[in-house]
């Protein structure tokens, strides 16, 4: 069977109240998703699977588009608060190799062969470059999740 890649990681994060701040931060990320284009966003538990849909349209800005399936988990001990997720990203390592995979048989056929070595380190530059901003985009969104609702639960034990 063949394994989508993959990346998987966790924001950990003090908080006050781990217990307490569980479910908004589930239900905030459940608001979130779809706003950066998640699609079948789904909650089982502390649970939220989501999918996307294949051939979007793609801005620079879209945080999710180079996925096609995500998974998040949250957990809460110790005064922390941590949020585990993979992302699945084929569509990045497809769309990378076909456009490197082009490029270095035109290149190939124009009388060019050491081009493909080129674009070999353009595909890895393409895909490394775009896995590592992937991890960092999505590691922002989700302490920025946390931070709304760590806010959301001051505000309700203020009012």
């Amino acid at each position: 069977m063949l394994r989508l890649p993959r990346h998987s990681s966790h924001v950990t994060v003090r908080v006050e109240d781990p217990a307490g701040i569980a479910a908004p931060l589930r239900d905030i990320l459940v608001e979130e998703l779809p706003r950066v284009l998640a699609r079948e966003v789904e909650v089982a538990k502390d649970t939220i699977t989501f999918d996307l849909v294949m051939l979007l349209p793609v801005s620079r800005w879209d945080l999710l588009p180079p996925l096609i399936h995500g998974e998040i988990k949250i957990e809460h001990y110790d005064r922390k608060i941590t949020v585990l997720y993979n992302l699945m990203y084929a569509r990045l390592v497809i769309v990378s190799t076909v456009m490197a995979g082009i490029l270095a048989l035109a290149g190939a056929a124009l009388g060019f062969p050491s081009i493909s070595l080129f674009f070999a380190v353009v595909w890895l530059w393409l895909l490394g470059g775009s896995v590592l901003m992937l991890a960092a985009r999505f590691n922002h969104f989700v302490r920025k999740c946390i931070k709304k609702a760590e806010r959301r639960c001051a505000d309700r034990t203020r009012g």
